[in-house]
């Protein structure tokens, strides 16, 4: 007994307990002890009853569980829990029908409701989210496993191969087969309805074993002639359980009586225990109550602690028990080899390693060694030469391989130890080829995160992310040498061209060339980004001088001159190139790439295509336009802002044929702003929309006005409005423009839309749908500035024009550049071939109006007639033509 006790970690000072509660022996001695253990679960008496209640029925499930109860041959009801149940019913008030049902039955119907209580239930937490319990235990209560006579069962181990008897849905028998899982021994179940249907199966030895509790052992095992093993698992209390949240008021008074009665030991409780369960253990209590308050709280723990005690002990157990060497060697999950240490012969493997290597070593031992199974011997051997006296050698993973070439990856521990009198080598292997596989694909999810994180999908360049950082880099690394760092913005020209014109896969593909021709200039050491779009940046380390930094400049620049193929189609874009220098002009990643952006754009700005360094003059300019900007959103809300009307004349009867309206901003701050100062910001702010708006809901109301003027309503002059780009694309223009002329009911046709050459060059298909939708409402469209963009005449075909405006700078030398004159001459003759009419802007001589009259222009606009004029003064002027006059 003192080596059992040892196996399940017990101490010295509990042997003497677990030898009387687990070991056959004495039996007048063990029961004494069986029925104090019972007594001292039940510490309390019922309270006296808290008196008489209006009579409530209540339906008790009866089933067979004697001496807790049970239906005696007369059909009463009997038993310890009946005697305290129908004692506290007659102080409630409670009239109680019984319900006769088997063990399953009786918990089906408590569940639903088809009767109000269960007693002799054993309470655990699953159950209590089925039913509610009382506080007070009545008894507690534990599973045993029962034998026959003949069968030597002394473990959870001897249990292997057995058939064991199991009454269904009771809490003893998941208990044990929870435990046998556990440790995976094999068993098969043989389910029956009660605990007498367990023995009697025993007792017929259809069953090698069987579970019952304590309570229905120490009652009939004697009757079918079966044992005790020393097995005993599942402490349980034993309470009354009711229909769940139904039954509340009789729980609490149900409680209150169980504890009254087991604080007296005159009280029906302890006479009826001892009616059950037999008075000379009864009369014991009192001689052993200390004792057994300590001790049995001692069992106690030991019981619930026997699973986890059971496992480490089970870990640490040699290969020479026979009984551990069936179950986890034989059995186990884990593939085992044992191998003779001098040899490598090997000399057992379990089922596992069979399986998993593919082969029949049972049959073919002398001629296998371990040292066959790695895929690489220098594994075996470190493995090998690493492995000191009998420490183990654990969790190395190495590839190993199997009979048929395979090879897979595996996870192996290897100890020294005696077996069967020999020096082996004892190895486990686990394969671990999944788990590889799964690490290998999270690597690889984790490299796409991170290269998703950090680079660009389409050029595989560091993106904005770690471009910040390796400038950071660039600039400690400058700082600690006393050294300088380069950084340039580069922005590839008229890209948006390229991706409207042939498509975003050739901007993709340009995107890609440009990149490699940016590495082509730098050094391996540099880093070249792409911030998206078409936007990239350069650090140059190591920087001496300025001209370090120009030179590389100057070979970007120069790459870019050359042109790219894209679909078999020759293109051209350039470079402009913003530079600024670590510590001149910025100490942190936000200064310089500030300043290196304002850089660029002051390039692109004098010409595309060239590179600019920062200098404070810029910033200053940025200062401005940053103020500019603060102000011009201000101006929008306040409405800062009028018109002027430039006067076009028809050439041959010299009369106001139209006006263009012309914007002015007078600035609190900055005075009187012209449009060429504030249109830029206006466009890239996205402040061009609420502006142009008001200009064209301005213009409209002012043509209106002029109608006043003219018998004819038509006879008045139209309004030229010159439309932006941004304006041009948002997708309610044309809606807003048609509200704009119901409100203020003026005729479409009395407005004329001026665009420029680039805008239609930006984005052309939604350029010729708009002007398609304005030409179809009766609006004129007039193309501005005419000669000095692209000047393609596909363009003047396509789209619904009506008028060409010569560019001023055509007709500031006419009469002295024969050149000039050549051009105006062209595009007069060509527009009017193409029914299109023509007026010529900058007319400020006279010579200029002679010329173009003998060349038949249609209208002149210049300084020679007019300088722009606010409303009231181009009306006073419409008003000395008037045919009213």
């Amino acid at each position: 007994m003192w080596a059992r006790a040892k196996v399940l970690g017990m101490s010295r000072a509990s042997v003497p307990f677990a030898r009387a509660l687990a070991c056959p022996g004495d039996g007048a001695r063990r029961g004494a002890l069986w029925t104090l253990l019972f007594v001292l679960t039940c510490v309390a008496a019922f309270l006296s009853a808290a008196g008489a209640q209006a009579e409530t029925k209540i339906v008790y499930g009866l089933h067979q569980n004697k001496p807790l109860n049970f239906k005696d041959s007369d059909g009463a009801a009997k038993g310890l829990v009946i005697d305290v149940f129908e004692h506290v019913a007659r102080q409630e008030g409670w009239r109680i029908e019984y319900k006769p049902c088997n063990w399953a039955d009786c918990l089906s119907w408590l569940e639903s409701g088809e009767i109000d209580v269960l007693s002799a239930i054993g309470y655990t937490q699953k159950r209590q989210v089925l039913y509610d319990f009382t506080e007070t235990p009545l008894i507690t209560n534990w599973g045993l496993v029962m034998t026959q006579a003949s069968t030597d069962i002394q473990s959870l181990l001897d249990l292997e191969g057995k058939t064991i008897a199991l009454m269904r849905r009771a809490g003893h028998s998941k208990a044990l087969i929870e435990l046998l899982d556990n440790f995976s021994v094999e068993y098969t179940a043989l389910d029956v309805d009660s605990f007498k249907e367990v023995l009697q199966a025993v007792h017929d030895k259809r069953a090698d074993a069987g579970v019952v509790n304590r309570l229905f052992s120490s009652q009939f095992a004697k009757d079918y002639d079966v044992l005790e093993s020393p097995i005993i698992f599942n402490p349980i209390e034993i309470r009354y359980a009711f229909t769940k949240g139904k039954h509340g008021h009789l729980i609490s008074a149900l409680d209150r009586h169980l504890q009254q009665q087991k604080a007296s030991k005159d009280s029906l409780y302890y006479s009826s225990l001892a009616k059950w369960f037999g008075e000379g253990e009864t009369v014991q209590i009192a001689q052993w109550l200390k004792w057994l308050a300590v001790g049995s709280l001692a069992a106690v723990g030991v019981l619930l602690l026997v699973t986890k005690v059971l496992r480490e002990k089970v870990a640490t157990k040699t290969l020479e028990s026979a009984a551990l060497f069936k179950v986890i060697v034989k059995r186990g999950p884990v593939a085992f080899f044992i191998s003779d240490a001098d040899t490598d012969e090997l000399l057992f493997a379990n089922a596992r390693a069979k399986a998993m290597f593919g082969i029949d070593v049972g049959k073919a031992a002398k001629q296998t060694r371990v040292a066959d199974f790695f895929e690489d011997i220098q594994d075996r051997l470190f493995i090998w030469s690493n492995l000191e006296g009998t420490d183990p050698l654990r969790d190395v993973e190495v590839r190993m391989k199997r009979q048929d070439g395979t090879t897979f990856w595996c996870s192996i521990s290897v100890a020294r130890m005696p077996f069967q009198g020999q020096s082996t080598i004892a190895t486990s292997i686990i394969d671990i080829t999944e788990r590889k596989r799964i690490e290998a694909e999270r690597v690889a999810y984790e490299e796409m995160l991170l290269k998703q994180a950090n680079y660009d999908e389409i050029t595989g360049l560091p993106n904005r992310l770690l471009f910040n950082d390796r400038l950071s880099q660039a600039i400690k690394h400058a700082e600690r040498n006393r050294a300088k760092a380069g950084l340039l913005f580069i922005d590839l020209d008229k890209f948006k061209r390229v991706n409207d014109t042939l498509g975003h896969q050739a901007g993709d593909d340009l995107l890609k060339m440009a990149a490699m021709r940016l590495l082509e200039c730098v050094r391996a050491e540099d880093t070249v980004a792409r911030f998206g779009g078409d936007e990239f940046a350069v650090v140059i380390s190591g920087v001496k001088e300025p001209a370090d930094v120009r030179q590389v400049a100057d070979k970007i620049s120069a790459s870019f001159h050359r042109s790219f193929m894209l679909n078999e189609t020759e293109v051209f874009t350039t470079a402009s190139i913003g530079i600024c220098l670590y510590p001149d002009n910025g100490e942190t990643v936000e200064q310089l790439m500030k300043n290196a952006d304002a850089a660029m754009y002051r390039a692109k700005e004098q010409t595309p295509g060239r590179w600019c360094f920062y200098t404070q003059a810029i910033n200053e300019e940025l200062q401005t336009r940053l103020e500019l900007e603060t102000q011009l959103r201000k101006a929008v809300e306040n409405e800062e802002f009028r018109l002027e009307y430039h006067p076009i004349i028809e050439t041959g009867s010299g009369r106001i044929a139209s006006a263009e309206a012309l914007l002015r901003w007078d600035s609190p701050k900055f005075g009187i702003v012209q449009p060429n100062d504030f249109i830029g910001v206006a466009e890239e702010t996205g402040l061009i929309v609420p502006l142009g708006k008001w200009v064209l809901e301005t213009a409209c109301r002012t043509a209106k006005s002029w109608e006043d003027h003219y018998d004819d309503p038509s006879d008045a002059p139209a309004i030229s409005i010159n439309v932006s780009p941004r304006q041009l694309r948002e997708p309610d223009f044309v809606d807003m423009l048609t509200d704009i002329f119901t409100r203020n009911a003026i005729s479409p046709d009395r407005i004329d839309i001026e665009i420029t050459e680039n805008l239609l060059m930006e984005n052309t298909d939604t350029a010729l749908d708009v002007l398609k939708r304005l030409h179809a409402l009766g609006i004129h469209i007039s193309m501005d500035d005419f000669g000095t963009g692209y000047s393609s005449l596909s363009y003047l075909k396509r789209f619904p024009l009506s008028v060409l405006k010569i560019d001023q700078s055509f007709v500031t030398d006419l009469g002295s550049d024969r050149g000039d004159e050549t051009l105006v001459r062209a595009i007069i003759s060509m527009a009017h071939d193409l029914g299109l009419r023509v007026i010529a802007e900058g007319v400020e001589a006279e010579s200029h109006e002679s010329f173009l009259k003998d060349k038949r222009c249609d209208y002149l606009q210049g300084f020679l007639f007019s300088e722009p004029v606010a409303d009231t003064v181009f009306a006073a002027m419409l008003k000395k033509q008037s045919t009213r006059i």
